[in-house]
Order: structure tokens, then sequence, then C-alpha cells
């Protein structure tokens, strides 16, 4: 600092201490110039603020679990000699004509074991890391909202023949939700790479998962092609990209304001209860009109 403002000087180690020399007659000055660049960066760099969790996570991956598992049980075994499936999957003819019901339904049955394990995976891990964000009740509100959203926008881009089924929606909703959430929560004057990070994170996740285990390698154009096809018959990637984006708006409104205040108990509850009421009126539309 004195060599830009044209001070000669010098530093010596005396007493332990190490200290800044200046000819006697620029003594005053430099006292002056280093009190004044002391003054000018106090607080800089920015710290950051320091990140506590909002929830443990631990009632939502239950109640996560417990719901995948019952929504494949009841399925699979015809419960209560209803055709869940038929009566709940995410039908774009069907959406369309007037049973929005569909969109959240769907997101509770799953084709296979593996299909439900994928999602169970992958939805604890991405939902217990919302949870920290914004608690358990939230998150869980998230993982309803995105679905719907993705799978609402899935029904209105894709043929009126296409039928979907799965929680994949709302896991990638809720990825977005993360992401999007610390972006718009990391406006604190912190390195512009930095803040991205989350984004660059979220884009790579989506894009290894999202596409389900498709890949390309030029060596093998046809025998990849074929590999690809099949995974895209499989994999409802538009949903998983629907719901992302879905997730994204909502955790860039959510962090708009940097980061939420820990939620009281009451509203824990209240956005948990407001998920599973959505659920619940959804799936007794889905029976009465199925």
């Amino acid at each position: 600092m004195l060599q830009s403002v044209g001070l000669p000087h010098a530093s010596a180690y005396h007493l332990d201490f190490w200290v800044v020399l200046v000819p006697e007659a620029a003594a005053e000055q430099a006292r002056d110039e280093l009190g004044r660049y002391e003054r000018e960066n106090r607080g800089w760099p920015p710290r950051e603020a320091a990140v506590h969790s909002n929830s443990d996570g631990v009632f939502l991956a239950m109640f996560y679990a417990a719901l995948l598992v019952i929504g494949f049980l009841a399925d699979k075994r015809g419960l209560f000699g209803v055709d869940w499936g038929a009566i709940g999957a995410s039908d774009a003819a069907r959406v369309g004509a007037g049973e929005p019901w569909r969109v959240v339904t769907a997101l509770m049955l799953h084709v296979d074991l593996v299909h439900l394990a994928g999602n169970l995976v992958f939805g604890l891990l991405f939902g217990v890391l919302l949870a920290w964000s914004l608690g358990s009740g939230l998150a869980g509100l998230c993982f309803v909202l995105t679905g719907a959203a993705g799978n609402f926008v899935n029904a209105l881009v894709q043929p009126q023949t296409h039928v979907s089924v799965g929680a994949s929606t709302a896991v990638f909703g809720v990825l977005g939700v993360q992401v999007a959430y610390e972006f718009m929560r990391r406006r604190d004057g912190r390195p512009a790479w930095r803040r991205r990070v989350p984004l660059i994170a979220g884009a790579v996740l989506l894009g290894l998962l999202g596409l389900g285990g498709a890949w390309h390698d030029p060596s093998e154009v046809e025998e990849q092609s074929r590999k690809l096809q099949a995974v895209l018959e499989k994999t409802d990637v538009i949903a998983h990209f629907t719901g992302f984006l879905s997730g994204a708006a909502l955790g860039a409104a959510l962090g708009w304001k940097r980061r939420l205040p820990r939620l009281s108990t009451s509203l824990e509850v209240l956005f948990g209860g407001l998920a599973l009421g959505i659920l619940g009126v959804c799936w007794a539309l889905a029976v009465v009109r199925g």
C-alpha cells in the first residue's frame, strides 16, 4: 500500500514482531495512509454467513419412503380391488381432458422395483439436503408441487398417448429447488464462480441421472444409438427436465430474500400436512372419478 502511494519503506523483524520502517519525515503520512487503508477495507473480504441446518430430514425421509412403498405395493397387489395404476397414472390425454389430479397421483406409482429403488435412493438424498436448507415440512411440499408442475408441463408437451408414472419428476424438482435456492442465497459478494457452483453441480447431476444412463461414444454410433433409444423408451427424460425447471423456478423464488429463517414447528407441520393433504385429495378424486 505504501509503495502504491510512493512512500519509501522497509520491513524488519524485531522483538517477535514485524515492523514497517519509513523515513522520519514521512512517518505521519504513512500512519495516515495505513489508517485510511484499514478503515476503507474494514469487513473485506465479506465473510460467509454461518449456515445452520433447518431440519435433519428424518421425518421427511420416513414419510417419503413410506408413501412410495405403500403406493408400489397397493398398485402391484391391487389393494381393495382397485387398479391404482390405471386411475393414478399421468395420462397426457386424460390430464388435458380434466383429470389434473393425475399429475400428483402418478408420483406414488412405479413400474418395478428397480424404478422404485432408484427414486427412493436419490429422492432421499436430495430430499434430506433440501430439508437441511428449508426444513422437512417445506421440503415435502416442494416434492409435491414440483412433481405436479413437472408432470403437468410434461403432459402438455408430450403426445396424447403418453403415460408416465414415478417420483423421479419430483426428485429432479427437489434438486432444482436446492441448486436455485443456493444460487440465489449466495448473493453476498463472494466470487462469481463460487456462486455458480450449485448451478453447475445441478446441471451435471441432471445430465448424468436425468438421461437414465444414456451416453454417446462416436466409435460405436449405431450401437450407442440403439442403447440410447432403449433408454429413452424406458425413461421419461422430458419429465426429468420439466421437474428440474419447475424446481429451479420455485427455488429461485424461495431464495429471493437470501436465506430463509428457521421455520417454527407449527409451520413445519403446516407445510408437511399440506403436502399430505394434496396427495390425499388427489387420490380421493382419482378413486371417485376412476
